[in-house]
């Protein structure tokens, strides 16, 4: 499989090669570094009594995320990234040193958005914006040549498992 993928991601760059998508998705990809975009909302959630419950579910879910997608999925699988595998290609952004799937950037947007998306009263508005987001982020991490679609795709849904799971088993248990 990772030559049709190697092959469809020479295609996305070849075919949507500008200096603005290029920024575009360099920016998308920063925000989504460490998950500092999701961090940043779940403190802000936190911070507001009226969305504490929400704040405190994201933190959950991507604190599993981060054990169960970077700490265990990652080292137990092993898969270089495209970046390691075809050093020829031109990148916009360092090569990152650990393993490639599933993608952490796509397992804690998807989080993120599985719990907008399952949790009942939030708006579609807001869903779309988390939605939106999140496969932005997704997708800059293809067109960067840092992951390959099904890490990409297998990160999305691990995220959207753990929204799943934090949100029916672990926060019927939580005070907030």
């Amino acid at each position: 499989m990772t030559n049709y993928e190697l092959l469809l991601m020479d295609w996305i760059r070849q075919h949507l090669q500008s200096e603005f998508v290029q920024t575009v998705l360099v920016f998308f990809t920063r925000i989504g570094d460490f998950g500092i975009v999701w961090i940043a909302l779940t403190v802000l959630l936190i911070l507001f009594q009226r969305t504490r419950r929400l704040g405190v579910t994201l933190c959950i879910t991507l604190a599993l995320m981060l054990i169960i997608n970077n700490g265990l999925l990652k080292n137990m699988i092993e898969r270089a990234r495209p970046c390691q595998i075809q050093e020829q290609v031109k990148l916009l952004i360092e090569c990152p040193k650990s393993f490639s799937f599933p993608s952490g950037h796509a397992s804690s947007s998807f989080a993120v958005f599985g719990v907008f998306l399952f949790t009942p009263n939030i708006k579609s508005y807001w869903k779309w914006v988390v939605f939106i987001l999140a496969s932005v982020i997704a997708f800059s991490r293809i067109y960067l040549f840092v992951h390959f679609p099904s890490d990409i795709l297998v990160g999305s849904i691990v995220g959207m498992l753990l929204a799943w799971i934090t949100i029916h088993w672990i926060m019927p248990k939580v005070k907030v």
